[in-house]
């Protein structure tokens, strides 16, 4: 074997080994939108509101469902199952509940219920190798008998800005 080939594989093990570690840290809030599960990184959920009014805005993308207000700064609700899937279930909306993300985007994402908060002890968790065919998930966490895709809260942020900026 080349050193080359050796110093790669070296380097490549260091690199998981690393990403194992971060991954104890985390603490996955696992959600449903619409009839499915999902799950993001509670670190980057600043708060989560439930029933707040939502104020429509004109010409707005059809998964933005308008903008709330948390504390005086609007923060435009995206209605996550529409955006992942292009569907809405009205009548599974009956609980409105808002996950602040912890960023500069004011975004929060209006889903369902909240299920649970998992570490990475309690789930199996399984990352992407690939995230061109769905850029929008990192990996998966299993609990339970359950899947929950984990949400690439970057890719779907860069996507909305996107498509608010060409709206």
């Amino acid at each position: 074997m080349s050193d080359k080939l050796y110093s790669e594989i070296v380097k490549n093990q260091n690199v998981a080994k690393a990403q194992e570690e971060n991954l104890t840290e985390i603490t996955w809030l696992v959600f449903m939108a619409g009839q499915e599960y999902f799950a993001i990184d509670s670190n980057l959920v600043r708060e989560i509101l439930r029933n707040n009014e939502i104020y429509q805005i004109p010409f707005a993308p059809s998964y933005v469902n308008g903008i709330l207000n948390c504390y005086g700064t609007p923060y435009a609700v995206i209605d996550i199952e529409k955006f992942l899937n292009g569907n809405n279930s009205e009548s599974k909306k009956k609980n409105k509940l808002f996950l602040i993300l912890k960023d500069k985007s004011n975004l929060s994402l209006q889903i369902n219920e909240i299920q649970e908060f998992h570490t990475r002890r309690d789930v199996s968790f399984h990352s992407l190798a690939d995230t061109k065919d769905s850029p929008f998930f990192t990996g998966t966490v299993s609990f339970k008998g359950l899947v929950a895709p984990i949400l690439n809260a970057d890719a779907i942020i860069e996507k909305i800005g996107l498509d608010l900026e060409n709206g």
